[in-house]
């Protein structure tokens, strides 16, 4: 059905255009707080058109992440026009939303009315409808806040189904978001070098009172932090933590594509040097520790296969998260160093994060599992959610702990926390099977599917659930389609 409509909608590409433009020129009459946010809307729809309104899905799912990479950025040259209202930026940051769920989403779903589900499906859709049914019987979130955490954090799990039935795409969509990455690592050597921007600045003065990011930056101009004051660059994402995971997930897509023979090894380098060096410049330590564990994993896994067996690696992420506990609770008691530091970008990177409010992970999973043992508060307590589209749950202050695991147990219970971490191990028992035969390894694309989730889930236990964003799960979809990826990889 969508299909068709697109089909009818590539015979008159000039009537859409008409169409966008009259609704262009009634935006600044009757929404002046939001005329630039509108206008900008619809320049980015008629930028994507031509793209949209082929039949490929691989070139749909490319400009997604494009539109994607680039909605943070967007949306602070909202602000560079006077008067705008400071949530107007959400009607940028939505869009590549809305492209995903009408242009991909949709019509793959409507071509799957007929057809059972794989295998692999099934695990990703009981994670989904436990998600659900958390987050809509929950009584202490508003209906707002249910539909933004259906819309924003728990359908874009949907992504992992639709990229693995699409790995070619990852060709296309792992070099622009190579592109992509290497602009943002430039924009923060520029940050680093001479400060924000007028953009950021302009940003910052909007919306400052409900956005991290701007916040941090209010912070660095109003001199908060006294003789440690450094702002740490942001790219063109919202936030130097963004920065940095939209790095590591890009280098992990360049090092993919190195692995099936997609990208020379001299490329490979030059785009490394890029995507590590805006990793350093963002100074989130998570982050860097990620990072250098991926890296490190890859080469202890190449040479000893069998840390890339799933059962391992789901041994070692249960001993990362005490190891993480222990880590902390070591780490903090060196905070005071600082205090005496003469450098402050170093003193900064040593105080970025509350080392104290990560540790006590253990304690507070073993607290917290009676609680949770059938069902959770849903998706909506997320604070994220709350904050930014209304509702209230009752939680206590840092309750998760910046912990994926303790975050998680709260919103969708013990059985959702189960299939949280199945999905990742089917995954990677799909990368497995389609590598290994007669018991042995004949490609590496196992022990970078393996680092890879085991860099992504070390985030996960310093920043909770921020690193499940459209990349990650896109690149889950990669690792379920490894049968298509074996016949390249060397």
């Amino acid at each position: 059905m969508t299909d068709v409509v697109i089909r009818n909608l590539q015979k008159s590409p000039s009537w859409i255009v008409l169409v966008i433009g009259v609704l262009v020129s009634l935006i600044p009459v009757f929404l002046p707080g939001y005329s630039a946010a509108w206008v900008l809307f619809w320049m980015l729809a008629v930028l994507s058109l031509p793209w949209t309104l082929t039949r490929s899905f691989t070139m749909r799912l490319t400009v997604f992440f494009c539109l994607l990479a680039s909605a943070d950025f967007a949306k602070r040259l909202v602000f560079l026009l006077d008067d705008q209202a400071g949530f107007s930026q959400y009607v940028i940051y939505l869009f590549p939303y809305l492209y995903y769920f009408i242009v991909l989403l949709l019509p793959w779903g409507l071509s799957h009315l007929r057809h059972g589900l794989p295998r692999y499906q099934i695990w990703v859709w009981a994670l989904i409808i436990v998600m659900l049914f958390n987050t809509w019987l929950s009584g202490s979130t508003s209906i707002i806040a249910k539909a933004a955490a259906t819309a924003l954090l728990i359908l874009p799990w949907t992504i992992i189904l639709i990229a693995a039935e699409h790995p070619e795409s990852i060709i296309s969509v792992g070099r622009a978001l190579v592109v992509i990455g290497i602009l943002n690592a430039l924009y923060a050597a520029f940050h680093w070098v001479f400060g924000p921007s007028a953009i950021e600045l302009r940003w910052m003065q909007s919306t400052s009172e409900f956005s991290i990011g701007a916040s941090h930056l209010e912070a660095f101009v109003s001199q908060r932090y006294g003789g440690v004051n450094v702002w740490r660059p942001i790219g063109l994402q919202a936030d130097s933590f963004t920065l940095a995971l939209f790095c590591l997930n890009v280098y992990a897509m360049a090092w993919m594509l190195r692995v099936q023979r997609r990208m020379s090894a001299r490329i490979f380098y030059f785009v490394s040097v890029f995507l590590l060096g805006g990793i350093m410049l963002s100074l989130v330590r998570t982050v860097w520790v990620a990072a250098l564990a991926m890296i490190a994993f890859y080469f202890l896994a190449r040479r000893f296969a069998i840390l890339a067996r799933p059962p391992i690696v789901m041994v070692l992420m249960l001993a990362m998260f005490f190891a993480a506990d222990i880590a902390s609770s070591m780490l903090y008691s060196f905070m005071w160093l600082a205090g005496v530091i003469k450098m402050p970008i170093l003193a900064r990177a040593l105080t970025t994060g509350t080392l104290e409010a990560r540790a006590g992970s253990i304690n507070a999973f073993v607290e917290s599992l009676p609680r949770f043992l059938f069902h959770g508060y849903g998706l909506a307590a997320s604070s994220w959610i709350t904050s930014k589209f209304g509702g209230f749950a009752d939680l206590p202050l840092n309750f998760g702990k910046h912990n994926v695991v303790i975050e998680y147990l709260w919103y969708v219970g013990a059985p959702g926390l189960i299939l949280f971490f199945a999905i990742p191990f089917f995954a990677l028992q799909s990368v497995w099977q389609a590598c290994s035969r007669d018991g042995k390894v004949h490609s590496d694309f196992p022990a970078l599917a393996a680092a890879y989730v085991i860099a992504m889930y070390l985030t996960g236990l310093g920043n909770g659930g921020a690193f499940l964003v459209p990349n990650f799960f896109y690149l889950m979809g990669i690792l379920f389609s490894a049968k298509y990826h074996s016949r390249n990889v060397a």
